[in-house]
C-alpha cells in the first residue's frame, strides 16, 4: 500500500504527464502533415484532419466480392456504388445500412445495374447513376423507381455521340444539365440538357507533346507515324459541380500540362481555375511521380480537396490555389490508403473511399483546420479584424505557415494599414500583396511630402543649369597668379604612376562602350587599357552581380537570401568569364586570330562594363518599384545584357581582325567549346568521385580484414 504522501506524489506525476502528452487527435494519425514554403521546401505542419473512424467493408454492407468505386453524400445519407455487384448502398449518419438500390422499376432498359461506376445525388427523388455496361445514365429515386434514362438513341444521327457509350462519372448542375465522362471518349465532358438531349462536348484537355516528339513526328515517314502513339487528349478521371454551378474536373495523368490536373470549367468549357499560389495545385512539389488525381471535392468559399492516387494524399487548396494542408498517404495502417478513389464531406468531416480495401475512412478536423476555415470565412464576409485574430492563432500552432502571414497582410491591406501589411507580406513571401501595399504606401508618402519633393527637384534643376556657367566665369575671370610649384613638390607631367594608369584605363571604358570599334582598336594598338584596369572592371562586375543577387528589391528578388552562397555567386561570374577567355584564345589561335591572351582578357573585361552601368543603379531602383512597373525593370536588365553581348562580339572581331561573318560563327564555336569544356569538367569531377569511393572501399575492406 502506498502512503498518503506517496499517493499524492504519484497522482501529481500522472497529472503532469497527462498535461505534457500530446492530444490523441495529433498522435492518432499515421502520417506526417506538411505544407510547402515559397521555395518549394516541405515544412512540417500540425495535422489538419485525423482518422476518426475506419469503416470496414462488412460494416458498410459490402461483401467479399464487392468493388466500391464511388460515393456521394446528401442530407446525411451516404451513397456507395458497388460496381461488381451492381448495387448502390445507402448508409445513415451513423453509417448503418438503411437500404440498397439494385433492381430498377420501370424504364426502357435492363432492370439491373451492370458495373455502375459513378453516382450523383440531387435529392432522394433524383439519383443519377452511371450504369456503365448498360450504356446509360439512369435517374432513379431512393426506392429504385426509374425517372429518366439517358442512352444512345437507336436511330442516332448525331455522329458526335460515341458508338460505344460507357458512362463512368456523372454530375448535375443547379439548372439540371447533366455532365458525363465516358470510357474511351477523348473529346471532353459530355453535356446533356435536363431532358436528356445530347448537346456536345466541353473542356477537352489540350495536348502538349514535347519538342522532341513534335520534331520526330515531322521527320518520320508515313509508316513510322502510323506506328507512333497518337497524341490524344487525356480523359478526365472525375467531374463534379461546385456551389456556383461551375464544373470541377480531375485528370489522372498523361500528356497534358501537369499544372492542370485539377480544372474548373465555365459553361463554355474554359478552364478558369485560379493558380496564384506558390505552386500550381498539382500535388507534391518536385515529386518524382506523376500526379494522378482521382476525385475533387468542392468546398465552401472556393476551397477544394483533391485525392492523388499515386501518393495516397488529400490536398486542400483555397480559391486562389494556395495549398492549405495535406493529409493521408499510402499504407495499410488506419488512415492510410492503397487506392483512394472518391472523397465527400459530411457535417464538416471528410469521407474517403478506398477501392482496394473497400474501406470508408472518416476524418475529423482538428483545431488547426477549423481555425483556417474560420479565417477564410471571416475574410470572405469582410470581417478582417476577426480574420487577423484567427490567423494569429494559426501562427501560434504553426509559425512556419507562410500563408497565414499573407492573409494577415491582406486583412491589414483592407484596413489601410500599409506599413504593417508590408511587413506581413514580406514574412509570407507574398510579392503581389507586398507590391499592392508598397504602392499605397508610396502614394501616401508622395502626397504627404509633395511640396518638399517639388522644391528639391526644382533646386536640382537650378544647380544643373547654373553650375556650368559659374564654373566658366571663374575660369575666365579668376585664377591664381602664383607660379606653379616645381622641383620635388610636384611630379613631372610625363611621369605616370600605376594608379594614374589604372584610373586612365578605367576612364577609357566609357569611350569603349559608346565607340566600340575605335575603342577596342586603341585598346589593342595603343595599349589604352591594362591588365590591372581589366581586372578591376571584372572585380566590379562580380561585385555588382553579387550585390544585385542580394539587394534587389523584394518584389523582384525570389531568391532565398538565407541560403545565398557568396562564393558560388562569385564563381558563377568568374568561371564562365575564364572559360570564354581560354576557349576564345585557344580557338582563335588555330583560326588565324591576331590577338594574344592578354588582348582577349582586356577586351572581354571592357565589354562587361554595361553590366556595371545598368545593373548597379537598377538594383537600387528596384527597391522602389512595384510589380506593374516590372516591365521597365526587366527591359533595362535585358538591354544591359544585350549591350554586353554585342560588345563581346565586336571586341572579338576587332581584337582578332575578323570579318563580321567570321566573328559570328567563331563566337558560336566559342560558346560550343565552353559547353564542351564544362562537360569535361563535370565528367572529370565525377571520375574523381568514383576513384575516391573506390579507394575508400578498398581501405575500409583492408582495415576490417586486418
Amino acid at each position: 500500500m502506498l502512503q498518503p504522501d506517496a499517493k499524492r506524489l504519484f497522482l501529481s506525476m500522472l497529472l503532469i504527464c497527462g498535461c505534457l502528452a500530446p492530444s490523441c487527435s495529433s498522435c492518432a494519425a499515421p502520417y506526417s502533415s506538411y505544407t510547402y514554403n515559397f521555395w518549394g521546401n516541405a515544412v512540417p505542419a500540425p495535422h489538419a484532419y485525423v482518422p476518426a473512424r475506419i469503416l470496414k467493408s462488412s460494416e458498410i454492407g459490402a461483401t467479399p466480392t464487392s468493388s466500391l468505386v464511388d460515393l456521394d453524400v446528401h442530407d446525411d445519407v451516404v451513397y456507395l456504388v458497388d460496381a461488381r455487384n451492381g448495387v448502390v448502398i445507402l448508409l445513415d449518419h451513423d453509417f448503418r445500412v438503411i437500404g440498397k438500390i439494385s433492381r430498377l422499376v420501370g424504364g426502357q432498359g435492363s432492370s439491373a445495374l451492370s458495373n455502375p461506376h459513378g453516382i450523383c445525388v440531387v435529392d432522394e427523388d433524383r439519383i443519377l447513376i452511371a450504369d456503365r455496361d448498360n450504356s446509360r445514365i439512369v435517374a432513379v429515386d431512393i426506392h429504385g423507381n426509374v425517372k429518366q434514362e439517358i442512352a444512345r438513341p437507336k436511330n442516332a444521327e448525331d455522329w458526335l455521340f460515341p458508338a460505344d457509350f460507357r458512362p463512368e462519372k456523372v454530375a448535375v448542375d443547379p439548372a439540371g444539365r447533366v455532365y458525363a465522362l465516358a470510357a474511351g471518349v477523348y473529346d471532353g465532358i459530355m453535356t446533356f440538357t435536363p431532358d436528356g438531349e445530347f448537346r456536345g462536348y466541353i473542356g477537352a484537355p489540350r495536348v502538349r507533346p514535347n519538342i522532341i516528339e513534335y520534331i520526330w513526328s515531322r521527320l518520320a515517314t508515313r509508316e513510322q507515324r502510323e506506328r507512333q502513339v497518337l497524341f490524344l487528349p487525356v480523359e478526365h478521371s472525375n467531374v463534379t459541380v461546385d456551389s456556383r454551378g461551375m464544373l470541377m474536373a480531375t485528370v489522372s495523368a498523361g500528356a497534358i500540362n501537369p499544372e492542370e490536373v485539377v480544372r474548373r470549367l465555365n459553361p463554355a468549357g474554359t478552364d478558369v481555375l485560379i493558380r496564384r499560389g506558390f505552386f500550381p495545385p498539382a500535388g507534391d512539389v518536385g515529386a518524382a511521380y506523376v500526379p494522378a488525381f482521382n476525385d475533387v471535392l468542392p468546398r465552401s468559399y472556393g476551397m477544394y480537396s483533391a485525392i492523388d492516387r499515386n501518393s495516397g494524399r488529400v490536398f486542400t487548396y483555397d480559391a486562389n490555389g494556395n495549398l492549405l494542408y495535406v493529409f493521408g498517404g499510402h499504407g495499410q495502417l488506419d488512415g492510410l490508403f492503397q487506392n483512394p478513389v472518391a472523397i465527400a464531406e459530411m457535417n464538416g468531416r471528410l469521407l474517403v473511399l478506398d477501392s482496394a480495401t473497400n474501406q470508408l475512412t472518416l476524418f475529423a478536423p482538428t483545431e488547426y483546420a477549423l481555425l483556417i476555415h474560420r479565417a477564410i470565412a471571416a475574410y470572405n464576409v469582410g470581417r478582417y479584424k476577426e480574420m487577423e485574430a484567427i490567423m494569429q492563432e494559426v501562427l501560434r500552432l504553426n509559425s512556419n505557415y507562410e500563408l497565414a502571414y499573407g492573409w494577415i497582410g491582406r486583412a491589414l491591406l483592407m484596413q489601410e494599414e500599409w506599413a504593417r501589411a508590408l511587413e506581413m507580406f514580406r514574412l509570407g513571401n507574398d510579392r503581389e500583396g507586398y507590391s499592392r501595399a508598397f504602392r499605397e504606401l508610396r502614394r501616401q508618402y508622395i502626397e504627404d511630402r509633395f511640396g518638399a519633393i517639388v522644391l528639391v527637384f526644382c533646386a536640382a534643376l537650378l544647380c544643373w543649369a547654373l553650375v556650368p556657367r559659374l564654373k566658366r566665369r571663374l575660369l575666365t575671370t579668376g585664377g591664381s597668379s602664383e607660379p606653379a610649384p616645381s622641383g620635388d613638390s610636384m611630379a613631372s607631367p610625363t611621369k605616370t604612376t600605376w594608379l594614374r594608369e589604372l584610373l586612365n584605363g578605367l576612364a577609357y571604358g566609357w569611350h569603349v562602350i559608346f565607340h566600340p570599334l575605335d575603342g577596342f582598336e586603341k585598346l589593342k594598338s595603343e595599349k589604352r587599357g591594362s591588365i590591372a584596369s581589366a581586372s578591376t572592371i571584372l572585380l566590379m562586375v562580380t561585385l555588382t552581380y553579387v550585390v544585385m543577387r542580394q539587394y534587389t528589391g523584394f518584389v523582384f528578388n525570389p531568391r532565398d537570401l538565407d541560403r545565398l552562397n557568396i562564393l558560388l555567386e562569385i564563381s558563377s561570374v568568374l568561371v564562365p568569364f575564364v572559360l570564354w577567355c581560354v576557349v576564345n584564345w585557344a580557338l582563335t589561335t588555330i583560326m588565324l586570330g591576331k590577338g594574344t591572351f592578354g588582348d582577349v582578357y582586356i577586351a572581354s573585361s571592357y565589354a562587361l562594363i554595361p553590366l556595371i552601368v545598368v545593373n548597379f543603379p537598377l538594383t537600387f531602383v528596384s527597391n522602389y518599384l512595384v510589380l506593374e512597373e516590372g516591365a521597365f525593370y526587366y527591359l533595362a536588365l535585358t538591354l544591359g545584357v544585350a549591350w554586353a553581348v554585342i560588345l563581346l562580339v565586336v571586341g572579338t572581331m576587332v581584337t582578332h581582325e575578323y570579318t563580321l561573318v567570321k566573328t559570328v560563327y567563331t563566337t558560336i564555336f566559342i560558346v560550343a567549346g565552353m559547353m564542351f569544356a564544362m562537360f569535361l569538367g563535370v565528367l572529370f569531377v565525377s571520375l574523381l568521385d568514383r576513384v575516391y569511393l573506390f579507394v575508400s572501399d578498398i581501405y575500409t575492406e583492408i582495415a576490417l580484414r586486418t
